[in-house]
């Protein structure tokens, strides 16, 4: 079950259980887990390329419209690529419900570095630890 499928079942006002999945063609993976009222941490690991960021994009998308505020963990991202930058924005962009929002945290010059040089730094909302951010979202920390 895809995280976007989670979402869906989150919406419906089923329960949804963490979960981790790997992309089959490059090293990637996507692990999600709650935190606190209507927060998920995604903890994405490996290469955010394009043959991984339209699933990233995906399941981001879905999270963020089923009212979640989206902290997108980049800690263990080994290379963060112009699709993977273009899927961050449109996570950014994406209509969602008033209760969802989106937020970063990248401590990583391998992840801070495109950040910075395409300007995405000053738009998007980075946080050093998945703390801060959930602070930013009223969501105490456990």
């Amino acid at each position: 079950m895809t995280m976007h499928d989670r979402a869906e079942r989150d919406a419906l006002g089923q329960a949804s259980q963490p979960g981790t999945s790997e992309d089959e063609h490059t090293h990637f993976t996507l692990a999600t887990e709650p935190c606190g009222a209507g927060g998920v941490v995604v903890r994405a690991s490996g290469e955010i390329d394009m043959l991984t960021a339209p699933r990233l994009r995906e399941e981001l998308l879905g999270l963020l419209d089923a009212g979640h505020r989206v902290i997108l963990d980049l800690d263990r991202v080994d290379f963060l690529g112009s699709s993977g930058l273009a899927a961050l924005v449109d996570a950014h962009r994406h209509e969602a419900p008033a209760t969802a929002g989106f937020a970063l945290v990248a401590d990583s010059r391998t992840v801070v570095r495109p950040l910075e040089v395409t300007g995405l730094d000053r738009v998007l909302s980075i946080h050093p630890t998945v703390e801060r951010a959930q602070e930013s979202f009223g969501i105490p920390s456990e």
